[in-house]
């Protein structure tokens, strides 16, 4: 008994002198899971970008309604800023010709082209079939940037011309492919 009660005042003369340290610990916790909780409430997008999200905001519904998606990624954290990829089909032949005949993009303020052919664009958009996509996505990806598909481009702003891979990547991009249906639409920034 006389050891528990010795044990028991060691204990309390420890605590005594450990109290103010403890809280300080105890209130430096609270206060950053407080911030990160704020500053997690606050962040607009995930730390990865809802590509699927941001093709239905910038392009017109009526362009993508035919689209069955296969691959659907994106990034926030990105040297270039955000960016991401959809790649998908359109199967239904009227749906590919009446895409073919419009402007999709919902917001042209800085300049949109017309559709062109993807070998006018060289090899530097969108991504290469050389990019890190596999299966199925790939064949499409491959399909979609052959030289006879059209692409067409949303620039993000004033004076924005065809960049080459080392030029500004800031603008949304969409190839067709007109025999095989294969659709590709790429973001990067803004």
């Amino acid at each position: 008994m006389k050891y528990m009660c010795n044990t028991l005042a060691k204990l309390l003369t420890l605590l005594r002198h450990m109290w103010l340290p403890l809280v300080v610990i105890i209130l430096l916790v609270v206060v950053g899971i407080s911030m990160s909780a704020v500053l997690h409430a606050m962040r607009p997008e995930p730390l990865w970008t809802n590509t699927t999200k941001e093709l239905a905001r910038r392009v017109k519904s009526e362009a993508t309604q035919s689209l069955d998606i296969t691959l659907s990624r994106g990034e926030f954290i990105n040297i270039d800023g955000p960016g991401g990829i959809v790649i998908g089909t359109i199967t239904d032949h009227a749906a590919r010709q009446r895409l073919l005949a419009s402007q999709p993009f919902r917001d042209c303020t800085f300049g949109c082209t017309g559709w062109m052919a993807y070998s006018r664009l060289g090899r530097t958009l969108p991504l290469d079939s050389s990019e890190h996509v596999s299966g199925h996505a790939r064949t499409l990806l491959s399909s979609a940037t052959t030289p006879d598909s059209s692409c067409i481009i949303r620039f993000h702003y004033l004076g924005q011309t065809l960049p080459d891979k080392h030029g500004s990547p800031d603008l949304d991009i969409i190839c067709l492919s007109q025999k095989t249906g294969a659709f590709i639409y790429e973001f990067r920034a803004a």
